[in-house]
């Protein structure tokens, strides 16, 4: 589907939040979008667009910049446009937003965040993970 991109209001620089208006998706659930002519993809939480953020939108923005279709639209940060090939605001780009709440998905929304301190505890988290399952192998291994 085709998706009108906007740059987020500044206080959402650095959370880990895109802004979408589709029925079928939950508030703050994790979605993966994804760049159809890149396939380069995305994980990260998304909220439904609602009347007041529409306002909000429209007073932080410059004049002239307004939501007209939300259901077309997509609000995301800088971080997560350079993800998806540099992607240009105001511009339209064939894109594929569907719902993952799965583990994986979650773990990998938590490795994309554009907070450095999120990224580097989900990595801690993962070798931590690891290093645990590789003692419990060893320990097993060793009474055997």
């Amino acid at each position: 589907m085709q998706y009108t991109i906007y740059d987020a209001p500044e206080e959402y620089s650095q959370d880990g939040v895109v802004w979408i208006k589709q029925p079928g998706i939950r508030q703050n659930s994790i979605v993966k979008i994804k760049l159809r002519a890149s396939g380069k993809c995305i994980n990260c939480q998304a909220r439904q667009m609602d009347y007041n953020f529409l306002k909000n939108f429209e007073r932080q923005h410059p004049v002239g910049t307004k939501i007209d279709h939300p259901e077309q639209s997509i609000v995301m940060n800088m971080w997560y446009r350079s993800c998806l090939n540099n992607l240009k605001v105001q511009n339209q780009y064939d894109i594929e937003v569907a719902s993952s709440n799965f583990f994986w998905d979650k773990i990998n929304a938590c490795r994309q965040h554009p907070q450095l301190s999120i990224r580097s505890t989900t990595w801690l988290g993962i070798t931590s993970v690891a290093l645990g399952a590789t003692g419990l192998f060893l320990g097993i291994i060793s009474l055997l």
